[in-house]
């Protein structure tokens, strides 16, 4: 036995009511209670079908969400009408007929989903260092380490200069080494 619907569909009439049901699939689309749908000849165009689900009725048009058949599913697209339509006319008599508007279920997940509450700061990395930042009673103030480069004379001061740049390029080499043994 067809539906009402069906039957608008086949012989190209409106037909437009109010859905009654908790949370019903239609057309790949989840009614609601307070849903107003159904069938217009007058929206069949550019691969609409004519099915509409109504979103929001205004004083000037009725927003809808038109089904658009592709082939594997159905999409649904926002579209308006001004309320001058024949369509329009007859979805805001059905609207002054439905009682408050569509009932949609908050969901309430206390049942189920109780964080922790922590009462401590949580510290992700106990041991990280946070340059300029102060952990304790030291602060930190860099994480460079300061040589002894003091010197009196011009031959002194090349030594010392001598033996930084040979110490730097023996601890690259060291790391270099480091690195290939692992």
């Amino acid at each position: 036995m067809a539906s009402n619907l069906q039957k608008a569909m086949s012989s190209q009439s409106f037909y437009c009511t109010i859905n009654s049901e908790k949370s019903k699939h239609w057309r790949d689309f989840t009614l609601q209670p307070g849903h107003i749908y159904g069938y217009s000849p007058e929206l069949c165009f550019d691969g609409f079908n004519g099915l509409f689900v109504v979103y929001q009725t205004r004083r000037d048009r009725v927003i809808l969400r038109l089904a658009m058949p592709t082939r594997d599913f159905i999409e649904w697209h926002s579209y308006a009408i001004p309320m001058t339509s024949w369509t329009a006319k007859k979805i805001a008599a059905v609207n002054r007929k439905r009682e408050g508007g569509v009932v949609v279920d908050k969901y309430d997940i206390s049942s189920f989903y109780k964080p922790q509450l922590t009462t401590e700061p949580f510290t992700p990395m106990p041991s990280m260092r946070i340059p300029m930042g102060k952990r304790g009673k030291d602060p930190i103030v860099s994480d460079k380490v300061n040589h002894d480069f003091s010197f009196k004379t011009a031959k002194e001061y090349h030594e010392k200069r001598h033996e930084q740049r040979r110490n730097n390029i023996m601890h690259t080499l060291d790391v270099r080494v480091h690195r290939a043994t692992r």
